[in-house]
């Protein structure tokens, strides 16, 4: 579903409108500052693109990155218009990250987004819909919206990956738990947690530089706070992403130490047991040679190489486990 929306002198005055009409009411009132439109496209209106392009002058490279399915975050200056690229991430039932790109073309009176189909519109509608009193400082607004939106479901899924490592870590010390599909499980966490993290830096330093006033957008005024908690935003998903990657680390390197110590620990008892069965296979391959000794074809021998082979068995077995090699 496209959300449209037309606001006049700073409120909103028609919603869900028509592309056809809002372009109309931009066009009738050019030179309003107050008056202006958010046009809500996907990636695969190509034909509404173009017209729009046509009647806002976007400029062609601005409408080719918005078409790009691989561009990188950024605020960039064109011409007459903004452009912003960001980038919504939530993970489906499996745990996997799923990205959406945004694209906006930020106009002295309209916004123009063109957006995957599984970008989270609706959540920036409702974003508009909370804070309507700040509708009166223009486009910047819808702006703030989007980056709000998109810096919170960052946050909303590094959370839900930090869930994951501290379900891994209470596992990790689990003697009945196997450790390859453990170590599975933190590989693909890993994986998930690099792809959140690869957004949350340039989301970093783009709202840095909006809460600076140093990007091509203008957002010094009563709307600068509100880029400001955006960036606070931004800057502690990035740290958190770091954070969480760090630990992933460790509860891998953890989980492969203890199973070097598992294998240890299974080493030393093979090799006890083997001790132990190596002197009675000595002794009776000994009385086995074809030779004259003591006691070979006595009762007496017989007894005396048993006592051997269960007196020997029985101090090394005492000294392996005095040891806790057993």
């Amino acid at each position: 579903m496209k959300h449209q929306r037309l606001y006049l002198d700073g409120v909103l005055a028609a919603a869900d409108t028509p592309t056809a009409e809002l372009v109309s009411q931009l066009v009738d009132r050019v030179g309003d500052d107050d008056t202006y439109a958010w046009i809500d496209l996907t990636t695969d209106s190509v034909d509404d693109l173009s017209e729009l392009a046509g009647v806002l002058d976007l400029h062609d490279l601005a409408v080719e990155d918005a078409l790009a399915a691989h561009e990188r975050q950024k605020v960039s200056r064109f011409g007459q218009h903004t452009l912003l690229r960001v980038t919504n991430v939530a993970l489906d039932e499996s745990g996997r990250a799923v990205l959406a790109p945004l694209t906006a073309f930020i106009t002295a009176n309209a916004v123009v987004t063109v957006r995957h189909p599984g970008f989270p519109v609706a959540q920036v509608a409702t974003r508009l819909d909370e804070n309507a009193q700040l509708a009166s400082y223009g486009p910047r607004f819808i702006m703030w919206a989007v980056l709000d939106v998109v810096v919170d479901n960052v946050m909303d899924a590094l959370d839900e990956l930090n869930d994951r490592s501290e379900d891994l870590s209470e596992i990790l010390f689990d003697t009945a738990s196997e450790q390859v599909p453990l170590q599975h499980s933190i590989f693909r966490l890993r994986r998930d947690t690099a792809e959140v993290r690869r957004l949350c830096v340039p989301l970093r330093e783009m709202t840095s530089s909006l809460a600076r006033r140093e990007s091509a957008v203008d957002t010094s005024g009563p709307l600068q706070p509100y880029f400001g908690d955006v960036h606070d935003h931004a800057l502690h998903a990035a740290e958190m992403a770091d954070s969480l990657r760090d630990h992933l680390s460790g509860i891998l390197e953890t989980s492969l130490a203890l199973q070097s110590n598992r294998k240890d620990e299974i080493m030393k008892k093979v090799t006890s047991w083997a001790a132990i069965i190596a002197v009675p296979t000595l002794i009776t391959g000994f009385y086995g040679q074809n030779l004259s000794i003591a006691g070979i074809g006595t009762v007496w021998g017989a007894w005396l190489s048993l006592g051997l082979m269960l007196a020997t068995s029985a101090v090394l077995w005492w000294q392996f486990r005095r040891r806790d090699w057993l």
